[in-house]
């Protein structure tokens, strides 16, 4: 098995935590009805520009792993799977539950080709284009490395932040497959060439970061939201920061990393289950934020929710991964994998026509 890095594990799950937090906070009208007289509205405001970092180092670390992390029919198809039984399982639950549908037939049925989930089916577009992405980080010399990555943040991130043009190479901006090989690209070049010396100083150069982004909107009336957005400058800066500051922290306690890494397996589960549209919604105005946040101005309430989620989401994951094992669902697995390889490779023999 294995061995997994607690401390970039440790990211992973407050990686998440940021992605819940976000869903709170836009899922509802909370951050559009709150006074802004109130404490509560700068606070809420802060929290969200902190944790718009966490979808950036979820990638950062898959191009952080890029060596250990070899491309697999198996995984792919595990991945594909997890996501068909939420997909599948908690519309089932809403239709039981006579809650709206917000999803298709079409969209429950085929939840990847159909972006049920954006993230999952741009992250397994990456996944797919992986094999070749690491060829190329290998074959790469470090300066030609470090001027591909300077261009693209030119193109993906500089340009879209000073000049409002998040998609003048096309629509996807920060929820593309281009991002996505951007932040992979990025994550292999802090493995293969960062070296600690900063220190102290990474989490000044992060939080100084990450606040230009509430600050922005606090300051400019005119795009006052500009800087929330994944690929901005500020955001970028401020994830790499983040990354870099997980990097150097080690995780000695056997008890504490064990912990971790069983939340860090989690996660993906944890995303899927909270941020199915067509539970999103109910879950969130069950859970009153509006309430909590725009009448009662309760942060705390909203922090401990938010743990709350996470920790059933994280039950829930374990149970179907628990379920999964006993049906022999990961048996079955790889031997689809295994069949559809060896077609592949017939395919791949055959002579050209």
């Amino acid at each position: 098995m294995k061995k997994r890095s607690s401390n970039i594990e440790l990211l992973r799950v407050i990686s998440m935590f940021m992605v819940v937090m976000i869903h709170l906070l836009t899922k509802t009208s909370v951050l559009w009805e709150m006074n802004q007289n109130q404490a509560v509205y700068y606070i809420s405001w802060i929290l969200y520009g902190l944790c718009m970092t966490g979808v950036n180092c979820y990638v950062l670390i898959s191009g952080y792993f890029y060596k250990e992390s070899e491309f697999k029919l198996k995984k792919l198809l595990s991945l594909y799977f997890q996501v068909l039984f939420y997909s599948i399982v908690i519309a089932l639950a809403a239709y039981f539950m006579q809650i709206e549908f917000k999803s298709s037939k079409r969209q429950i049925v085929f939840p990847i080709t159909n972006r049920e989930y954006w993230f999952v089916t741009t992250y397994l577009g990456l996944y797919c284009l992986t094999p070749y992405l690491n060829m190329a980080i290998q074959h790469l010399k470090k300066v030609q490395y470090k001027s591909l990555l300077m261009i693209l943040t030119l193109f993906f991130s500089v340009i879209p932040t000073f000049m409002n043009a998040n998609n003048w190479l096309g629509d996807g901006g920060a929820y593309g497959i281009a991002w996505f090989i951007f932040l992979y690209l990025l994550g292999a070049y802090i493995r293969n060439y960062y070296k600690d010396g900063m220190g102290r100083k990474i989490m000044v150069f992060y939080f100084v970061s990450v606040l230009i982004i509430p600050f922005s909107k606090f300051l400019l009336k005119n795009h006052s939201e500009l800087l929330y957005s994944f690929n901005s400058l500020p955001a970028l800066c401020a994830s790499v920061f983040l990354f870099l500051t997980f990097c150097s922290i080690k995780v000695n306690n056997l008890k504490i990393s064990n912990i971790i890494n069983f939340f860090g397996g989690l996660t993906f589960g944890v995303y899927l289950i909270h941020n199915n549209r067509n539970i999103s919604g109910y879950l969130w105005t069950k859970l009153q934020i509006n309430l909590w946040l725009v009448e009662k101005n309760n942060i705390f309430i909203i922090i401990l929710i938010l743990l709350c989620v996470f920790i059933v989401c994280s039950i829930i994951e374990w149970i179907r991964q628990q379920l999964f094992k006993m049906f022999k669902i990961n048996v079955l697995t790889e031997i689809i994998a295994e069949k559809l390889e060896v077609l592949f490779r017939k395919i791949s023999k055959q002579p050209n026509i």
